[in-house]
């Protein structure tokens, strides 16, 4: 699915500038990221690790939550609240994907990766992209307004083709293919001749 197709998936509209902008923003993957997938690589780069799990007490290590409590410090709350959620939705364990696909899972993701990546002490660009791997790359984070009007343009003469060929189709059984069985040249060349003014009209 290419970005025009995606933006009309999503119902986004506006200029064409402004789709991007909506599109760029999103954080979109190809596919949602696995979960047991995500725990590791989050694990191997530092980013969150479980320290102890029993019943009464569990811990956690990482540059995830270096970020957390920078946000904390910044009073910043709706961002927190964010993080919260993302942390957990990914460490509960009835849960099977992260939904990258969806722009209300991936969009707070990708919001970090702006504030945060490569701030020391927080997760690095790498580590966001390592994890946008796991479900095929950003799809649409070097989005140009030229790519996208292309797309457009190219989705917009396929449907108007395939409109025309319709159109075409649905004079030949009605006024071409009546003509032919009458076995007239000039009954067939009246009615071709109608259909194509009809259709350049």
């Amino acid at each position: 699915m290419n970005a025009y197709q995606k933006a009309q998936a999503l119902g986004l509209s506006g200029t064409n500038a402004e789709i991007v902008a909506q599109l760029t923003a999103c954080g979109l993957t190809a596919r949602p990221i696995q979960l047991s997938e995500l725990l590791f690589l989050l694990n191997f780069r530092g980013m969150l690790t479980k320290l102890v799990s029993n019943q009464t007490d569990e811990k956690w290590t990482g540059t995830v939550l270096s970020m957390k409590a920078a946000q904390v410090a910044a009073n910043q709350t709706e961002s927190v609240a964010s993080l919260d959620r993302w942390l957990s939705h990914i460490t509960n364990p009835r849960n099977v994907t992260f939904d990258t696909t969806s722009p209300a899972h991936a969009a707070p993701f990708w919001a970090m990766r702006i504030a945060f990546g490569g701030v020391p002490t927080m997760p690095t660009l790498a580590d966001f992209d390592a994890v946008a791997d796991l479900g095929g790359g950003w799809l649409f984070a070097t989005l140009t307004e030229q790519q996208y009007a292309a797309q457009k343009a190219a989705a917009i003469a396929a449907e108007n083709a395939e409109t025309l060929s319709n159109e075409w189709n649905a004079h030949l059984n009605e006024t071409i293919n009546p003509a032919v069985a009458t076995g007239s040249r000039q009954s067939v060349i009246t009615a071709v001749t109608a259909v194509l003014a009809e259709l350049s009209e």
